[in-house]
């Protein structure tokens, strides 16, 4: 788990403020996601960036609004709401040598479910993304893919 983040990290997945829930569940399902970047703005960088993950879009299904919604238009109304009217998560960004431990540690506080690592040659601009996910698939493997022979979890 001392491996560094950049090398277990995934490609960011990213939508724009102004799709819909429908788009951006679809995008999650095409890319088998959970969290996904919300570019709050047009243009880069981690300020214009927040996260819509399958839990937050759940809480909007399950509230008031969410069940009148569902109740009225079916998954089609999904296709109406912009994911910009959902509750988002402000992203944390780490470094690209943080070692995974350490962003497993970020990560097991619930309000964070994943970490933007920062592109090595330009700071303040991630490239990829890290989810607990990725520490578990990638994190327990040899860097050629292999599985590691003892997981020590506790280091």
């Amino acid at each position: 788990m001392d491996r560094p983040v950049k090398e277990i990290s995934s490609p960011i997945v990213a939508l724009e403020n102004d799709a819909s829930v429908g788009n951006a569940l679809a995008a999650m399902v095409q890319n088998n996601v959970r969290n996904m970047v919300i570019r709050a703005e047009k243009g880069s960088g981690a300020n214009n960036m927040q996260i819509i993950n399958d839990r937050k879009i759940l809480e909007f299904l399950l509230s008031h609004d969410g069940r009148q919604m569902m109740s009225e238009k079916g998954l089609t109304g999904l296709y109406e709401i912009k994911v910009a009217e959902l509750e988002m998560l402000v992203p944390k960004q780490v470094e690209p040598d943080m070692p995974a431990r350490k962003a497993g540690e970020l990560m097991s506080d619930i309000s964070t479910p994943c970490l933007l690592v920062n592109a090595a040659e330009h700071p303040h601009h991630p490239d990829s993304i890290i989810t607990p996910w990725d520490i578990v698939m990638r994190g327990f493997r040899n860097k050629d893919g292999s599985a590691a022979q003892e997981i020590d979890l506790l280091g």
